[in-house]
């Protein structure tokens, strides 16, 4: 099974993610992967790794063959992992992290539930609303039925 999850840019500019608490349910194996859609085709996920990697688990972290490492493909558009199904009843917080036209952009789920955060940093990562305003959020989570 596979799983596809569109990110986009909303209308004030901040990432959104299609499906930001996605359940899944079922046996085997699923494949997700984090697509890149509109303007955002003009930039691409951040690589895998530190300092700030384009796929990241927030504590706590899946155990150990819970999911696959992610792989970035299709020109830095697509990110992808795999599911295993093996830790039922379990959720795990998950930011994933773009650079567009010059800026930073990272996931995080909004007080209102919907898409992400606008970063403006060259370095760092600075949680910051559409009108400038700090923003605190919980990120995007997926949870095994």
């Amino acid at each position: 099974m596979n799983v596809d999850i569109v990110v986009s840019l909303n209308s004030f500019g901040e990432l959104e993610l299609s499906q930001p608490k996605l359940a899944i349910d079922g046996t085997g194996q699923v494949k997700i992967s984090w697509w890149l859609v509109g303007d955002l085709l003009n930039g691409a996920f951040l690589p895998i790794g530190p300092p700030y990697s384009g796929f990241e688990w927030i504590n706590p972290l899946p155990d150990p063959g819970n999911f696959s490492d992610p792989e970035i493909g299709a020109l830095g558009k697509r990110l992808s992992i795999n599911d295993f199904l093996k830790d039922r009843g379990k959720e795990w917080a998950y930011v994933v992290r773009i650079f567009h036209k010059g800026k930073f952009y990272e996931s995080v789920l909004s007080d209102a539930g919907g898409g992400a955060i606008c970063v403006a940093s060259t370095s760092t990562f600075e949680l910051i609303g559409p009108n400038g305003q700090n923003r605190t959020g919980r990120h995007p989570v997926i949870i095994n039925k």
